[in-house]
């Protein structure tokens, strides 16, 4: 369950991290104070920093490096339709992409939801909706370990709940599909919340993730994304 949950924070962190760089999605320039001097890793949300309800999980960096490697020879032999709407990127460079994103997660077993953080440099985020081709895409991909595949359909629309930062982009994503392999067909539905805001040269990336229960907690996403912003801009 723990490389499920971070398989899906990875993949949503780099997939929408493609998503936001896409052409026709425009970008804000860096905004705040100076980069904090305090290490990436230690301005993540820690233990007893999450909303209640949900357990910290630590993810080391050989989690990540596993991680991104299987998922990376997955994204290889797989296809984004409308092309040009995500800009995957190439096995290997997935593989240490994900190697070296600082990622912080957390998980409510009650809920079936995780809450994840992490921080991308730049400061940059997308400030603008995504052209209106690229709100419903199909995510296709074979799986060679199992000899199986995932066909998924992602849905996404830009909203704005309240108790975010204003410069906050927040977007919404219900995926639907099926995972195959192994002589077994498994549906897929998961509600996600993803939210970026410029902090002092970083973009801070928060979702939320529901598989199979129902919504997203936009409660504790709205909550999470307040504390990580709040965290980074009083770092030293």
């Amino acid at each position: 369950m723990q490389v499920r949950r971070v398989s899906a924070a990875v993949v949503t962190t780099l997939v929408v991290g493609g998503v936001m760089g896409a052409p026709g999605v425009a970008a804000a320039a860096p905004t705040g104070s100076a980069r904090p001097t305090t290490p990436e890793s230690q301005l993540l949300l820690g233990p007893g920093e999450f909303p209640v309800g949900y357990q910290y999980v630590a993810v080391s960096p050989r989690d990540l490096a596993d991680v991104g490697s299987a998922i990376g020879s997955v994204l290889a032999h797989g296809s984004v339709t409308p092309a040009g709407c995500v800009q995957l990127p190439s096995a290997a460079m997935f593989a240490h992409s994900a190697a070296s994103t600082n990622l912080s997660l957390a998980v409510n077993k009650t809920r079936r939801s995780s809450l994840s953080e992490a921080l991308l440099a730049g400061g940059g985020h997308a400030r603008h909706s995504l052209p209106a081709r690229c709100r419903h895409l199909r995510l296709r991909f074979a799986v060679p370990d199992t000899g199986g595949s995932v066909d998924e359909r992602l849905d996404i629309s830009g909203i704005r709940p309240a108790g975010v930062p204003a410069d906050a982009v927040v977007i919404s994503e219900q995926a639907t599909g099926t995972v195959t392999g192994r002589g077994r067909t498994v549906p897929l539905r998961q509600s996600q919340l993803i939210g970026m805001a410029p902090v002092r040269g970083y973009a801070v990336m928060v979702q939320a993730i529901t598989t199979n229960a129902g919504p997203a907690d936009m409660a504790g996403f709205t909550t999470t994304l307040a504390r990580a912003v709040d965290k980074v801009a009083r770092a030293r």
